[in-house]
């Protein structure tokens, strides 16, 4: 197995690679006409797998199963991610077991995302403790071989966690504005959340990805679950 940070397969021709446009999608879509999403130009999708109780037990989001099918028949390269209200690293490890469950029988060519925002139990607690939640789960996906990620936003990044702690792990960083200003390194952007795709009612947040996952995964021989 990989050491914790170990799986960063970073190379020179990562940004000389044109950007891929991507979605993310949860039961806030009930309804995606993926062979619509994919025409209209999209590559990537990040699929919601659910989110995890404060004990680290996993809920699963009602529409995932359909869209994470859906995608994947359409052709678009997968990724999924974890809302997190995970209190203790414990905690974290067991949502990670728990997700790995369920997205084993997938193929990710995307990371395995930790997402963790402006919960009461973040923002009141500690930036060491938080780090400490976001690492745990992080490493424990790593060692099972999957390609992880940490999802949050620019400020949150800065105001509630220990980025210096956090730079073995790749970022998915949202801020709705032009472009992104986080001065830490980041391969996802999330620039909207009120975006417009074809095959899909309604708002959906819009990603613009600077590296070719499928690729990184596919050489480190990552994400291959069952």
């Amino acid at each position: 197995m990989n050491e914790p940070g170990k799986t960063r397969h970073r190379d020179s021709t990562e940004r000389k690679m044109r950007m891929k446009q991507g979605i993310d999608v949860s039961y806030c879509q009930p309804k995606v006409d993926w062979e619509r999403v994919k025409a209209g130009g999209i590559d990537f999708a990040i699929i919601r797998v659910g989110y995890c109780y404060n004990n680290g037990a996993l809920k699963l989001d009602t529409a995932f199963t359909q869209h994470i099918k859906g995608a994947l028949a359409a052709g678009l390269d997968v990724g999924v991610y974890l809302y997190s209200y995970a209190t203790t690293v414990q905690a974290a490890k067991r949502a990670a077991q728990e997700v790995m469950k369920v997205v084993k029988q997938y193929r990710l060519r995307y990371p395995m995302i930790f997402d963790i925002e402006y919960e009461r139990i973040y923002t009141g607690g500690s930036k060491q403790v938080n780090t400490d939640i976001c690492k745990a789960f992080l490493a424990e996906v790593e060692r099972a071989g999957y390609y992880a990620m940490l999802y949050c936003s620019k400020d949150f990044l800065d105001s509630y966690l220990c980025p210096d702690q956090l730079t073995a792990y790749d970022k998915w960083i949202a801020q709705y504005a032009s472009k992104c200003t986080s001065k830490h390194p980041h391969g996802i952007w999330q620039y909207t959340g009120t975006g417009a795709v074809d095959g899909i009612t309604g708002n959906v947040d819009r990603n613009i990805a600077y590296k070719d996952y499928p690729a990184i995964i596919q050489r480190a021989g990552l994400n291959k679950g069952v």
